[in-house]
């Protein structure tokens, strides 16, 4: 929503996120009629019955709704150039052009006293953050999640006084939301591992890298849903 149509969502806290549970589709959801279609047998038990039940239960799929859409941000051209260019120096777990895309975002009005010494710092965090590559686990380094990554990136905006534009901000607490929401509700899941999966590619156009990482995610869900049936 935010890369492909430039709306962000600028008040996304948890009483606005409803998840609802609806039945899958492709593979998954010919089984799940025709599991419909057998609890209406009169020959099913009512046993038989309960444990269909239970396993069409496993087989809803969530699906996120955001309710008070009036409050939303757009990004300019630039905004839009700035974001694009962070994301990507974060897939490359690159410091250095990180630090530089942020300071972007305010242009001339930075006010930031000491740029260097904040991207030493942002440096320094990735530094940490490619352990995870080398087969390190969240708990082997200074972080318990993405979501506390962000947290920390968060206060060195906060220590050098780096000057960011309220839009801007929104669309940080907003990933950080989608972030420490995903992790809570799965922790083998990650919003900023999938916006490495977007870029990792650079020979494929934009739109193209988007849609694989999604697929690659509904492809995850569905393999799972099988292994349960």
């Amino acid at each position: 929503m935010m890369l492909m149509d430039n709306l962000i969502h600028s008040d996304l806290h948890p009483g606005n996120i409803l998840v609802r549970l609806t039945p899958p589709g492709g593979l998954a959801g010919l089984l799940y009629n025709g599991l419909d279609g057998l609890k209406r047998s009169n020959w099913v038990s009512n046993n038989y019955r309960a444990r269909i039940d239970v396993l069409q239960q496993r087989w809803l799929q969530p699906q996120m709704v955001l309710l008070d859409v009036g409050m939303a941000t757009e990004l300019s051209d630039e905004d839009q150039t700035n974001m694009i260019g962070l994301f990507r120096s974060f897939a490359a777990m690159d410091g250095k052009a990180c630090g530089e895309w942020t300071l972007r975002f305010s242009g001339d009005q930075q006010q930031c006293p000491d740029p260097e010494a904040f991207i030493s710092g942002l440096q320094a965090t990735f530094e940490e953050l490619r352990r995870l590559d080398e087969g390190a686990d969240w708990q082997d380094t200074a972080f318990n999640s993405g979501a506390d990554t962000l947290s920390h990136v968060l206060e060195l905006v906060r220590q050098y006084k780096v000057t960011l534009p309220g839009h801007i901000c929104a669309v940080v607490v907003t990933t950080l939301v989608l972030e420490g929401w995903s992790n809570k509700l799965d922790p083998s899941h990650s919003v900023l591992s999938m916006v490495q999966k977007m870029f990792e590619s650079s020979t494929l156009p934009w739109h193209a890298r988007l849609v694989s990482a999604v697929d690659t995610v509904m492809e995850e869900e569905q393999g799972q849903m099988l292994a349960m049936a």
